[in-house]
């Protein structure tokens, strides 16, 4: 899953970096202007722990001044847009608030109330100090509009300049995001759309926007299929930026989701399908593995990470898939390989009056000549599934030196699957023998 950074503090540590410099006067009394500049103090605290930074910033007023940009830098601010502290009639339900954003943080945390909180009492937005240079904003909005998503959309607008990274988990998915519109964010690189309840078929226009119009330097974007799904069926889905070079489809990838991303036309370097849904809905099951040949089959050349896991439901059937030749991936990994071991590689072409793709067993050297990492996992108490990663023993160039880090995943292993165990140990070493160092089981 691609998210948000992460900051160094909890959000007890994150209440310390409020210290005054008038309650350390005991060591205030230092004048390190014949010691430590404070450009010296900002370049040394960049190699210190958190804590340490801010212990640094008790010493006096100068070390202070050069210690505020690593933490503006490194820590996160939440803030909690419901009671939690304090009741509502508390004079000092506001400060803590007003005090974290007049700290000028770089990543910034905002939650609105979920069922299970209580909401703050309407407010003026205008208490709270604009702010500027944050390259990181998570939202979580569960409560109704009013001052909570108001507030939301004046940081991120007033933001909009330089924010890196935004992550919006929705309670509603229908959410208004009309405010945000029309506002460029230029520096916008990874963006995170997530729901907690299950979002309709019908699109949402104004997020289908953002992502179209305003993100226009996007270069990575995790959505969820079904929202992907509504985009395409308003016909915008072709209109992704041309700067986006990976994509991460949440959630379930049935055929009607596999379907909508062949509209894209934009070339992928990195593609994670999480989950490929094996429910046979009115037939449509059958249909994926043409639809997963034809989507990796437009993005073969440009492809370098593929990740898919396979998710199988009580009414499942086997089915027979086909890969393309990848002549730049360097990263595949595959989740739940049970459901996905009938599978034929291409591995050439047969010239003739029609052209057609030849298909066999796999070949390192045709399908993936500049692979670098192999991980699988079975979801069995066996390797049998595995057998379809491995070249035929008579194969001339069994060999796939390019190969340095294989890891096989499955479930717990029986004693008597030990010589198996043994032997396909072996048989991967003379595989992959660049990642005799790197083959593990788990």
């Amino acid at each position: 899953m691609f998210s948000c950074c992460h900051g160094d503090l909890s959000e007890e540590e994150d209440d310390a970096m409020f210290f005054s410099d008038d309650e350390n006067k005991a060591t205030s009394i230092i004048d390190p202007g014949n010691v430590l500049i404070p450009e010296v103090v900002t370049h040394l605290c960049k190699f210190l722990g958190v804590k340490d930074v801010k212990q640094c910033r008790l010493v006096c007023e100068s070390w202070n001044y050069g210690a505020i940009p690593v933490l503006q830098e490194r820590t996160y601010t939440t803030l909690r847009l419901y009671s939690k502290n304090y009741s509502d009639d508390h004079p000092e339900r506001w400060t803590g608030l007003v005090e974290r954003l007049q700290f000028h943080p770089n990543d910034i945390r905002l939650y609105s109330a979920n069922l299970n909180a209580s909401t703050l009492p309407p407010t003026d937005i205008n208490i709270f100090p604009t702010v500027t240079n944050v390259k990181s904003i998570f939202v979580e909005f569960f409560s109704d509009p009013g001052w909570e998503q108001e507030l939301c959309y004046q940081i991120l607008l007033s933001s909009a300049p330089t924010l890196e990274n935004l992550q919006f988990v929705l309670g509603d998915p229908t959410q208004d995001f009309s405010p945000l519109c029309d506002t460029v964010f230029p520096r916008l690189k990874q963006a995170v759309i997530e729901y907690c309840q299950e979002p309709r078929y019908t699109c949402n226009v104004t997020i289908g926007r953002l992502i179209m119009e305003d993100f226009t330097n996007l270069e990575c974007l995790q959505v969820e299929g079904r929202l992907l799904l509504g985009i395409s069926k308003a016909g915008e889905l072709s209109m992704l930026p041309t700067s986006l070079r990976s994509l991460i489809v949440a959630e379930e990838v049935n055929a009607n989701v596999m379907k909508c991303l062949l509209d894209i036309s934009v070339p992928l370097r990195k593609l994670t399908l999480q989950f490929i849904y094996l429910k046979n809905d009115a037939n449509r099951v059958y249909q994926l593995p043409l639809l997963l040949y034809k989507l990796l089959k437009k993005h073969s050349s440009t492809l370098e990470e593929l990740k898919f896991y396979m998710k199988w439901a009580k009414d499942n059937v086997e089915l027979e898939w086909k890969l393309p030749v990848f002549p730049v991936m360097k990263d595949l990994t595959i989740g739940n390989n049970f459901w996905f071991r009938k599978v034929e590689f291409e591995t050439g072409l047969i010239w003739g009056p029609l052209e057609s793709e030849k298909f066999g067993r796999i070949d390192y050297k045709v399908c993936f000549p500049r692979l670098e990492s192999l991980t699988v996992t079975t979801g069995t108490e066996d390797f049998s599934s595995l057998a379809v990663f491995l070249p035929p023993e008579d194969s001339e160039l069994r060999v796939a030196e390019s190969v340095r880090k294989v890891s096989l995943s499955s479930l717990s292993h029986p004693n008597h699957y030990t010589v198996a165990r043994a032997n396909l140990y072996a048989e991967l070493l003379e595989i992959f023998p660049n990642a005799r160092d790197s083959i593990t089981f788990t």
